[in-house]
């Protein structure tokens, strides 16, 4: 079978835990005592007290019964690709995916950000939950303030999947409000529509920086994407971004370059705000009271 998976299989005397031969998803396994455990993420082990002891290996089948535990590759051996959006977006901070923290790769990638894309700005305002490692980074990294300009409402999933244009904007007016004292009289759009839909699909840089009214707008470079890895992205798949998947898709809706942009200092307030690694920055008129 051909894809991006982790399997779990439960039946009356095992469980067989499977990960995909190219190790796109991650998958690890932990101990609550003599009992063994599967997650997707170590945060699911400290929720429930179990102890991390190892990732589950691409292409690995591993049986655990009352007999103990026995490991299998029935797959033929693949080159690595792991999924580099689940420490971008998909995988909770506090977890360590792929043997690395994700707060501390999304913090790397934040202070990546602001090498390749300096703004002269007053405030670094993140859009939650994702973007708040990053912000930070691109905080520290630029000397900048950082606050929160948005307050997340926690009781509402994700809205970035969501299939549909309406939803994903009806999703975000739920999810996310902005906080008036510093955001007054302004609006964020997030939207992620299909490929055709996507500006970046078939508009050049200066079409977008002229469409969406910004002084300069610049992407942050796909080598911008491993400082974690000291630039090297061997052994991570990056489709999502550059569109050169590692198997064979059916679907044409693939996901146009995630950028960022930035607008020449006034005098009104400038705010950065920080969507994972995607920087949108915003000049807010000063208005009379």
């Amino acid at each position: 079978m051909r894809g991006a998976y982790s399997l779990l299989f439960l039946s009356k005397n095992e469980i067989v835990a499977v990960r995909d031969p190219k190790g796109f998803r991650p998958l690890v396994m932990g101990r609550i005592k003599d009992a063994v455990v599967f997650a997707s993420e170590t945060c699911a082990l400290d929720l429930i007290g179990a102890e991390y002891e190892r990732e589950i290996e691409a292409g690995e089948v591993v049986v655990a019964s009352a007999d103990g535990v026995r490991s299998l590759f029935p797959f033929p051996k693949a080159p690595l690709t792991r999924c580099v959006f689940e420490y971008v977006y998909f995988a909770r901070p506090d977890s360590t995916i792929f043997g690395r923290n994700v707060y501390q790769v999304r913090k790397s990638l934040g202070r990546q950000l602001a090498r390749e894309c300096p703004a002269p700005a007053d405030l670094v305002v993140p859009v939650p939950d994702s973007g708040v490692p990053a912000a930070l980074g691109y905080a520290e990294e630029s000397g900048l303030a950082f606050d929160f300009g948005l307050i997340r409402n926690h009781y509402v999933g994700r809205t970035f999947i969501e299939p549909q244009d309406a939803i994903r904007h009806f999703g975000v007016k739920v999810k996310l409000n902005a906080q008036r004292g510093v955001l007054e009289g302004k609006r964020v759009v997030v939207d992620t529509p299909t490929r055709e839909d996507l500006i970046a699909s078939d508009h050049s840089v200066e079409a977008i920086r002229e469409y969406i009214t910004a002084d300069t707008l610049g992407f942050l470079s796909k080598e911008g994407l491993y400082p974690f890895t000291g630039g090297d992205g061997e052994g991570f798949c990056d489709a999502c971004f550059t569109g050169k998947y590692p198997l064979p898709v059916t679907d044409e809706a693939k996901p146009a370059s995630w950028s960022c942009s930035r607008s020449a200092i006034r005098r009104p307030p400038f705010f950065l705000f920080i969507f994972a690694f995607c920087l949108l920055s915003f000049r807010l008129p000063v208005h009379a009271r």
